[in-house]
């Protein structure tokens, strides 16, 4: 899961889990890096609302449910770019609403889940 996606559940009032589990019909982990739970703290010092640091809080919370892996992000490598080489080189599922992201994931053949309609999840490009 990339950081906009820890937002999905306060944003949209989705349960992710729930969804995952529809939208998945097997056995499967959640992962994440230490650089992504770190762009959730750096999110956390830019704005002092109290439901900006709400939505922080439980995208941190949503954090602790999940596997947190090793790796790290090349030297001059954006986050985009580290998850789409994780993706690519682990053949795993990126779970993202980044719209830019989406678009580089896809023309590499990464498969997607992501928010439709604001309603519900979807996977894409990968089948069972």
């Amino acid at each position: 899961m990339d950081t906009n996606f820890f937002f999905i559940l306060f944003d949209f009032k989705i349960d992710i889990f729930e969804e995952f589990d529809r939208i998945i019909p097997t056995t499967y982990r959640l992962l994440t890096f230490p650089a992504i739970i770190e762009e959730l703290k750096k999110l956390g010092t830019k704005k002092d609302s109290v439901i900006w640091k709400k939505r922080i809080q439980m995208a941190l919370k949503i954090t602790e449910k999940c596997e947190i892996h090793d790796d790290s992000p090349l030297p001059k490598e954006s986050i985009d770019e580290f998850i789409l080489r994780i993706a690519k080189e682990k053949n795993r599922i990126v779970a993202t609403n980044d719209k830019v992201l989406k678009k580089k994931l896809k023309s590499h053949g990464v498969p997607i889940i992501y928010l439709r309609q604001k309603k519900y999840l979807i996977l894409e490009g990968f089948t069972f």
